[in-house]
């Protein structure tokens, strides 16, 4: 089976940002999925991605990274 796994951003741990996806696109990272009765979430979602390993946390770089992204994607995006 082939699957289609893909987000739009990653946020290395050192907090480098990468784009994979254009924000205008679709990706495939939300899988089956509902919210707030909407199903197929990929259509109108943007999906970021934070690196991690399962014995650590995340890094503060990671957080600052993220925070200006995510305000830049509230500005920008309906």
């Amino acid at each position: 089976m082939a699957l289609k796994l893909s987000s739009h951003f990653l946020v290395r741990r050192d907090g480098e940002l990468l784009q994979f996806v254009p924000v205008q696109r679709r990706a495939w990272h939300a899988g089956a999925s509902c919210w707030r009765g909407r199903s197929r979430c990929n259509d109108f979602s943007i999906g970021v991605e934070l690196e991690g390993v399962e014995e650590s946390a995340f890094e503060a770089a990671q957080y600052e990274r993220l925070a200006p992204l995510v305000r830049a994607l509230r500005v920008a995006l309906p």
